[in-house]
């Protein structure tokens, strides 16, 4: 008796355990730049600006809310095309040092290509204060999300722990909207101040 012997070819799947990213520089702002104080939001000038010696942390952003409390008197969402107000810390250019623990890319159907980011302390608890990082430094963009990606961590989901950076940027009021509204409730509503437009970011 001949035995037939049967072989069964099984296809071997192999499984990319890196994680797919779109490149944030194909994002493309519908609305711009009729947005609420586009260029101000888009400065790309960053010369005309004096640079600030001292380093700041997020609780410098959020004392801000207070300390030009009267802003509001100049800037509101009907003020749409005002300028940078001298005075504030709107026309400097500020050092920010501390923890990144969330990254949102406004990336859907309406969002503005920016990277919306939190900076705390090294308190995870701590209220953080709002940087922005627009469409116009998306190598910037790009260079945050390969960071995340990297460490294991991914956009719009809270981080386990924070990752030190060290920000440039300039100071921004976003009076568009509510202070209950700014990010994300109960993280990053004490303050309406942010740095916007984020030039550079250094991971520590």
């Amino acid at each position: 008796m001949r035995i037939h012997h049967v072989f069964f070819l099984i296809p071997v799947i192999t499984l990319c355990a890196s994680q797919a990213q779109e490149n944030p520089c194909h994002c493309k702002d519908k609305q711009a730049p009729h947005r609420w104080r586009f260029e101000e939001k888009h400065e790309t000038n960053f010369s005309r600006y004096p640079e600030v010696k001292d380093t700041i942390t997020c609780r410098d952003i959020i004392a801000w809310q207070e300390r030009f409390r009267k802003i509001k008197k100049i800037i509101s969402p009907h003020s749409s095309q005002q300028p940078r107000v001298k005075g504030t810390p709107e026309d400097s250019l500020y050092t920010l040092r501390g923890y990144m623990y969330f990254v949102r890319h406004e990336s859907q159907e309406n969002g503005d290509c920016d990277f919306h980011i939190e900076i705390g302390t090294q308190n995870k608890s701590d209220m953080r204060a709002v940087i922005e990082v627009t469409n116009d430094s998306c190598s910037v963009q790009k260079k945050i999300l390969d960071y995340v990606v990297s460490k294991g961590y991914s956009l719009n989901k809270e981080f386990s722990a924070g990752v030190p950076c060290v920000v440039s940027g300039l100071g921004f009021y976003d009076g568009h909207q509510k202070k209950s509204k700014h990010g994300r409730p109960g993280i990053t509503t004490m303050s309406l101040w942010e740095l916007h437009p984020v030039i550079s970011i250094q991971f520590k």
